[in-house]
């Protein structure tokens, strides 16, 4: 189940004895109908939903449990897939009822079972049937359909997603039960997070539960049983063969992108698909077999590259299941992507295949090559030139170089060495530096027109150079680019552990690397930025996602420095709670603090077993409903074998809970439902 999913079953008082919602205790407006492969607007995970048939069934009745992309050449059965689609952006616009759209292509799973096993009259002849013919839903029991979005919405996580659609679709009565005056749509949204959250963190304490990517939760007995049994569809004989051919890059190729649901089915049909295999991809069953298939997938990437030489990561979270892309790595110890968690999507497909402008990398004025004499020019040298063993040259100097095999000669207190090093564009690379070399010393060096060896020496200055940690420089050295060098650092693998996108990654980089600015936030000019997250030894390839990451954020610039403050704002995502944490942020304060009304459990209804609810407590519904925040959540008219309770609160200072009022003392409850305490 998807966390929205568990946040309804406490929001919409699932009924554990009846196995479901009911149906008739909610406002029906909150059940859109939708027919299969036509045009509507799309439905969030945790959106319920009505399907459209014409079978003698009639209407079904669910919950969308998962969703995922089906993009038009997305065919069962294919093993990679044109780059292009992994993390392409929603581009189809077009106009309807007046406002721009963004046209998608989606599979969305239900829960049919949702509102209990009795509300769809349908047997298993007529769902069998319903799926062969493939028209209501298609022939794996899914619906699906050509999802609009707005142009803001299409690049939605789930909870988001799930979040607006709440503010807009049903934003009257929306947790008013929580709290004591009406809050704005901002404030609203903020509360729908941190509920979010609180659902999240029950769930992740749960022993019993185990999750992909923090979003799905599934039973960890489950997931175990299909591990142990090896010989089993989809157990882990299948699995271990679908992860490795996931690492396998066809030959002539660096590197290749695999969907992981069409590759679940393709292996399924090799043999023509029987009803056991059919079961395991039919309905909700699909989602468990696509959330095992990927944890499995994720608990073998132990290594940052595989000993093949192939780095795997996800590329694409939300198209056909998940899209993995394998890239070929010629030198592992260069390779950036490696530093990034490899369950983050960067949608590098799209980028590579759209073949964007690419990012340079950028130095202060402190650090560029500086011309000395028509044959000298002094570098400073960064941590990253260390460890990548890199020369930077000013573009004069590299096209002053003779062509073919260029020499270094360097000279540091008594070190003299000189060695043959590589070029690559406007640097050199290989190059052994002294361990005593330390950040920002100046490197003067210098070469003859035309020649073939770089000369490299420090040079003493009197009095010594002093930094503001203390420490003496005898060699000239900019303080400034010191400084700086030795307060920033590569985020720790258990900094980067647990972050689900790459904003998130980007605001720990800044919360826990940045330089403190007098304001109170945090700065870190772009370079910095990519060498906290990819370490040293990043390319600008490797930064394009990082831009665009940044570019979304909307960071205010101070010269070369982006500033970033700790706020939450309409742009925060739901995955990127822990920069709130960290500040203490998801306490609420302020307003939002002061109209939180305490309780345990809001104002619901209780089903009666042998009698009906009397007639003073029906005319008291409709009243109670709004003074207990409950309108537009409950329905609007009280079912005929229904009371309604007041919402539990907290009692006095010593936590005594009070007592439960419910009317019609001595009305006899549901047997599936324990009686107050």
């Amino acid at each position: 189940m998807h966390l929205a999913n568990l946040w309804n079953t406490l929001y919409f008082n699932y009924d554990v004895g009846y196995n479901g919602f009911h149906a008739d205790h909610l406002e029906q407006k909150r059940i859109p109908t939708r027919t299969a492969e036509a045009r509507a607007f799309a439905l969030p995970v945790g959106g319920f939903v009505r399907v459209h048939t014409e079978m003698a069934c009639g209407d079904l009745l669910g919950e969308v449990i998962y969703k995922e992309g089906a993009h038009p050449s997305l065919a069962e059965g294919m093993g990679w897939i044109d780059s292009a689609l992994s993390g392409a952006p929603a581009s189809v616009t077009d106009e309807f009822a007046g406002q721009r759209v963004v046209n998608v292509c989606e599979r969305f799973m239900l829960d049919l079972n949702a509102f209990g096993p009795d509300e769809n009259s349908i047997t298993a002849k007529q769902y069998e049937r319903l799926c062969n013919n493939a028209r209501w839903l298609d022939s794996h029991g899914h619906l699906r359909m050509e999802a609009m979005y707005g142009p803001d919405e299409a690049g939605l996580e789930d909870l988001d997603h799930y979040a607006d659609y709440l503010l807009r679709e049903h934003r009257d009565g929306l947790l008013a039960f929580c709290f004591n005056e009406e809050l704005s749509n901002s404030e609203l949204r903020e509360a729908l997070l941190r509920s979010f959250d609180a659902v999240r963190e029950i769930a992740n304490g749960a022993r019993e539960l185990r999750s992909w990517r923090a979003k799905y939760f599934f039973l960890e007995s489950d997931y175990r049983e299909r591990l142990e049994n090896q010989n089993a569809v989809l157990g882990a004989g299948d699995l271990q063969t679908i992860y490795r051919g996931l690492t396998r890059v066809p030959t002539g190729e660096s590197r290749c992108y695999a969907p992981i649901g069409p590759r679940i089915i393709n292996l399924l049909e090799q043999h023509g698909m029987t009803s056991e295999e059919e079961a395991l991809v039919r309905g909700s069953a699909y989602v468990t077999a696509v959330c095992h298939a990927n944890t499995y997938i994720a608990g073998k990437l132990s290594t940052d590259v595989l000993a093949s030489g192939v780095h795997l990561r996800l590329d694409d979270d939300w198209q056909a299941g998940g899209i993995w892309r394998a890239e070929r790595v010629a030198d592992p110890e260069r390779y950036s992507l490696k530093a990034i968690p490899p369950l983050i999507p960067l949608g590098l497909g799209y980028d590579e295949s759209a073949r964007r402008q690419e990012v340079t990398e950028t130095f202060t004025a402190d650090e560029q090559p500086i011309a000395a004499s028509q044959t000298g020019f002094r570098v400073v040298l960064t941590r990253r030139d260390r460890e990548l063993g890199r020369l930077r040259l000013s573009r004069e100097v590299a096209e002053s170089l003779a062509s073919g095999d260029v020499d270094m000669a360097i000279r540091h207190d008594e070190t003299r060495e000189r060695y043959p090093v590589e070029r690559d564009g406007p640097a050199l690379y290989g190059i052994r530096y002294p361990l005593a070399l330390h950040p920002g010393v100046v490197l003067h060096c210098n070469i003859e027109g035309g020649g073939s060896v770089v000369r490299v020496r420090t040079v003493r200055v009197t009095p010594p150079v002093t930094a503001s940690d203390g420490t003496r420089f005898d060699y000239d050295t900019n303080v400034g680019v010191y400084e700086r060098e030795m307060a920033l650092r590569q985020l720790l693998p258990a900094e980067k552990r647990g972050a689900l996108s790459l904003t998130e990654l980007i605001n720990r980089a800044f919360r826990l690397r940045g330089r403190h600015r007098e304001d109170g936030g945090r700065a870190l000019t772009f370079d910095e930025l990519a060498t906290v997250i990819l370490g040293p030894t990043w390319t600008p390839d490797d930064t394009r996602p990082l831009a665009e990451a940044v570019a979304a954020m909307g960071l205010e610039r101070d010269g070369a420095d982006y500033a970033w403050r700790p706020r939450v704002t309409s742009r925060t995502r739901s995955s990127d709670r822990s920069l709130l944490a960290a500040y203490g942020e998801t306490e609420a304060r302020g307003r939002l603090a002061r109209s939180v009304r305490r309780h345990w459990v809001p104002m619901h209804l209780r089903r009666y077993t042998k009698r009906k609810p009397s007639a003073e407590k029906r005319v008291a519904y409709p009243e109670a409903r709004k003074r207990f925040g409950m309108y537009g959540v409950l329905a609007e008219d009280l079912p005929e074998n229904c009371t309604w309770v007041e919402p539990y609160s907290r009692g006095d200072d010593e936590g005594v809970l009070n007592r439960i009022q419910v009317a019609d003392e001595g009305a006899e409850l549901d047997a599936n439902e324990p009686p107050a305490t």
